[in-house]
């Protein structure tokens, strides 16, 4: 093959302009996106350390981190959750008003209680609570006589020995009944220390008339 060295010139010539130019089409110039995420770091003799966007004499630019992008899934709306209805809680039989249920807790149904000085703790559940705003009170009936009314629990006292039956019941400020309870029966041992017999008195001497003559 024979070519003229002008003909080789010319042709080695384009392939380096070829391979000069196409780096250069491959690098495109930074976008106004990219320039306002660079950052520039200057020291200066005092001290102080300054940051800017903008190059400046003897700063330097620092490389920045892309931070990672995290897509959340859409949320998924809460579904509507229907209320159920209010059950009704239907009364205790006797009972008149708010109240649902009283029961004696202590003393407990025959139950042997000894108690020395008669007194007796008595403990119950109400429900609902005493409404002792309105007026409304605790009334004990101890073997079916009215001993105590009270807006809180209170102790039974000096309660004598042998069997007892005991019923509270809720009261309002007319003393009309709006609850009461089952009636229990429990048995009080006291200390009992019999009296010594006394001794029958002396008879007196029979008294003579001075002018008696026998």
């Amino acid at each position: 093959m024979n070519c003229q060295p002008s003909v080789i010139k010319v042709i080695f010539t384009s392939l380096l302009a070829t391979a000069f130019a196409l780096p250069a089409q491959a690098e495109e110039p930074p976008t106004q996106a990219e320039e306002d995420k660079k950052v520039f770091r200057k020291f200066h003799p005092d001290g102080v350390v300054e940051f800017s966007d903008q190059p400046t004499k003897g700063s330097e630019e620092l490389k920045m981190e892309e931070l990672p992008t995290y897509k959340f899934a859409p949320a998924v709306p809460t579904p509507k959750l229907t209320p159920r209805p209010k059950q009704k809680i239907k009364p205790k039989p006797g009972s008149v008003g708010p109240y649902t249920s009283l029961t004696i807790n202590s003393p407990g149904r025959n139950e042997t209680i000894r108690a020395n000085n008669g007194d007796i703790e008595v403990k119950f559940t109400l429900v609902p609570g005493l409404q002792f705003y309105q007026g409304h009170k605790i009334e004990y009936l101890l073997d079916g006589k009215s001993v105590l009314k009270t807006d809180r629990p209170q102790i039974l006292k000096n309660t004598d020995r042998g069997t007892h039956t005991l019923v509270i019941q809720v009261i309002d400020k007319n003393n009309k009944v709006l609850i009461h309870s089952d009636s229990v029966s429990f048995h009080v041992l006291r200390f009992f220390k019999p009296r010594s017999k006394a001794a029958p008195p002396a008879p007196k001497a029979p008294e003579f008339d001075d002018e008696y003559d026998s």
